[in-house]
């Protein structure tokens, strides 16, 4: 446990975005940590019914290059990469720009990955779109 990983890279429209956003950037890379995948709160999120697939785990680095949806939530500051699934559901990721670990330099890290209804993204106060759409399941 406390290993990371690239698994991908902020897009030139989220880069913009972000700079728009008054949020300075100084790298694109998109981290994870081994926690989401094998930890407590992957043993949470398959408590619950809403962990991802061996499968998709194993392709989440392809789902992020190529998302159905990005969104800002303007709550928290985050990215929210909405990728395709199956089920009538999507896999939400949540990766936080310019986040700051222990021990790690500044990276935008996903910080939660997992199944929900489209329609729980679907509050236009909350989240704005930056590039794509949200499908109707």
């Amino acid at each position: 446990m406390g290993r990371y990983a690239v698994v991908g890279a902020l897009g030139a429209e989220d880069l913009a975005f972000l700079a728009q956003a008054g949020v300075a950037v100084t790298r694109s890379d998109i981290s994870i940590e081994d926690r989401l995948i094998v930890g407590k709160k992957a043993r949470r999120h398959q408590d619950q019914g809403n962990a991802l697939s061996d499968a998709e785990w194993r392709n989440l680095a392809r789902l992020l290059s190529e998302p159905e949806a990005v969104l800002y939530d303007t709550e928290t500051g985050n990215l929210l990469y909405v990728l395709p699934s199956t089920g009538g559901r999507a896999i939400k990721t949540v990766v936080a720009p310019n986040f700051t670990a222990k021990k790690r330099p500044t990276e935008h890290s996903v910080r939660s990955v997992f199944h929900v209804g489209v329609e729980a993204l679907m509050d236009r106060r909350r989240y704005r779109v930056i590039r794509g759409r949200l499908n109707d399941r």
